[in-house]
């Protein structure tokens, strides 16, 4: 297994992480009952990627870009053939501070209260010198009470910005 040092979270930086295929890692029998997953309980997710980071001596983990959520999100709002992932999912403790890595300004602050599966609070970024066709990116799933910056604000990289959310307030998913 390789671990990984992610830069976007400070507090993290000399802690390791391992990259888990949520879906792959998750697509045991005894986690879908009834047609639905269990692991939209974010407790169950919780409990379930703690034995993932033991098992491995990892303190976080992060995945998710382009997976295919259809176990993982079994019995939710989604429609199975809408479940491929476009984000990269960090599951590191709520209350860990986040910080971007280049130089930004906030775009746009939307905080999102559904608890079935919405976003909690958002920032939009726009990188200050794009990255290829890459010129923002979005850090989702926050504390709404956690968000320092406002729209228009210029970030240097490093910068906390938020925390990440509990449950209660980041769209009802798992840390």
């Amino acid at each position: 297994i390789q671990t990984f040092e992610l830069s976007v979270f400070p507090e993290l930086q000399d802690r390791a992480a391992i990259y888990i295929n949520m879906d792959e890692v998750f697509a045991q029998p005894k986690v879908i009952r009834a047609g639905k997953s269990l692991l939209l309980d974010a407790e169950v997710t919780q409990r379930h990627l703690q034995a993932e980071h033991r098992k491995a001596s990892a303190d976080y983990s992060f995945g998710g870009y382009l997976e295919d959520r259809r176990n993982l999100w079994a019995g939710s709002y989604l429609e199975p053939d809408k479940a491929v992932h476009l984000g990269i999912d960090i599951n590191a403790p709520a209350g860990t501070a986040v910080a971007p890595e280049h130089a930004v300004s906030v775009a746009k602050i939307i905080h999102d209260p559904d608890n079935d599966g919405g976003w909690g609070s958002v920032i939009i970024f726009k990188l200050d010198a794009p990255m290829g066709e890459i010129s923002h990116f979005i850090y989702a799933h926050l504390g709404k009470d956690s968000v320092t910056v406002r729209e228009g604000d210029k970030i240097a990289p490093g910068t906390a910005v938020a925390r990440l959310g509990q449950p209660h307030e980041n769209g009802g998913w798992y840390e």
